[in-house]
């Protein structure tokens, strides 16, 4: 059973904060600060994929704006596909618009006004695809960060219902906070076919 399951309550969430530590109890420095970013038309983005043609999560697209993120990404994930037997490929993109990307401060601040204005429903639905999301991929914490990245992996009703707020509050995409444990300047772009173009693609040959 998840720890979802076992430990959390409603009201715990009040107590979210986006850079939280729940092992130290400190909080962490976000390596944006507290400002969102506006990504220049013509920005280079680059992205590693098992199935370079896959639709399923068309409505956004997990992203690195640099090589250096990249690099790690197509080791780490190289590895593990690599171990499975799979291929993984390597994808330049070029942004074809100016994008506003949210701080991931930006979730907590739509969770909050949610829970502030006890929105029961929605505490309900968050904590039910939580839970989905955490058994679906085998992942248990009690770090409150991960909740949002469970539910946006998984694409479940909270998932969508954040990234709906964040698109009316003119946002294209939200950094991606769990992706920081890997990267430095990890995103997610929202409705990827409307601002970027697919450059060049190539066989990811740095698995084992």
């Amino acid at each position: 059973m998840s720890k979802w399951h076992v430990t959390r309550k409603e009201s715990d969430i009040l107590h979210f904060n986006p850079n939280h530590d729940p092992k130290t109890g400190q909080f962490a420095q976000n390596p944006w600060g507290t400002q969102n970013r506006v990504l220049k038309k013509g920005q280079k983005i680059y992205r590693l994929a098992n199935n370079p043609f896959d639709t399923t999560y068309d409505n956004k697209k997990y992203v690195s704006l640099t090589k250096s993120d990249h690099e790690k990404w197509q080791k780490l994930l190289g590895d593990a596909y690599s171990d499975a037997g799979q291929t993984t490929y390597n994808m330049e993109y070029e942004l074809t618009k100016d994008t506003n990307i949210a701080n991931y401060a930006e979730v907590g601040k739509i969770v909050m006004e949610r829970l502030k204005k006890n929105d029961k429903n929605f505490a309900k639905m968050l904590m039910t695809d939580t839970e989905y999301a955490s058994k679906a991929l085998n992942y248990e914490s009690d770090d409150e960060n991960d909740m949002f990245g469970l539910n946006f992996a998984m694409q479940t009703k909270t998932g969508k219902a954040i990234v709906d707020e964040l698109l009316k509050r003119g946002f294209g995409g939200v950094q991606d906070r769990h992706g920081t444990n890997t990267a430095e300047n990890p995103v997610i772009i929202f409705d990827p076919d409307k601002k970027m173009r697919l450059k060049t693609i190539s066989l990811n040959k740095r698995g084992k």
